[in-house]
């Protein structure tokens, strides 16, 4: 399967990682009709540029039985920290673009300088937490050097993210 990888197992390669919730926080409501919108901006670019644009539209996939040591009870056993991280780094390398509405997809891609783009959630986490840190350094919203930027849809995303891959 693509994700989580597995000790020793490199995940497909995309060139689009669409990381995005499925929950309240999501404004994107229907997360199945997705592809809807993605499709055709794809193949309209394909059209036009004779560049496939692969993607994936996944979100972190936290099996808890592969992240604790015993299966799920009422008391918590130990959380293996190692084993989440290793899945959410390899998750992260598998595409050359993120486009996600979590917030630590988006802390992870800014600090692996992986190009992003960001979609606000419906609490407005993102942009809440990203102000704190890139109010207070000129560096950190100079979006061009740092890889990433901002869509207000799925639409838009795609759009920005087709211009990271060229």
């Amino acid at each position: 399967g693509h994700f989580p990888g597995k000790r020793g197992i490199k995940p497909k390669t995309v060139d689009i990682h669409f990381l995005l919730r499925s929950d309240m926080e999501s404004m994107i409501k229907n997360l199945k009709l997705a592809a809807t919108i993605i499709d055709p901006i794809l193949r309209a670019h394909k059209e036009k540029t004779g560049q496939n644009v692969t993607y994936i539209i996944k979100d972190w996939l936290w099996d808890r039985t592969k992240y604790y040591d015993e299966p799920d009870t009422h008391e918590k056993p130990p959380f293996d920290y190692s084993a989440r991280l290793e899945a959410a780094v390899s998750m992260m390398s598998a595409s050359k673009v993120l486009v996600s509405d979590r917030l630590h997809a988006s802390v992870m891609a800014f600090i692996s300088f992986k190009p992003h783009v960001m979609i606000e959630q419906s609490t407005g986490k993102i942009g809440h937490t990203r102000a704190v840190a890139f109010n207070v350094s000129e560096d950190c919203r100079d979006t061009e050097a740092l890889r990433y930027v901002r869509a207000n849809d799925l639409e838009e995303s795609v759009y920005k993210a087709i211009e990271f891959l060229e």
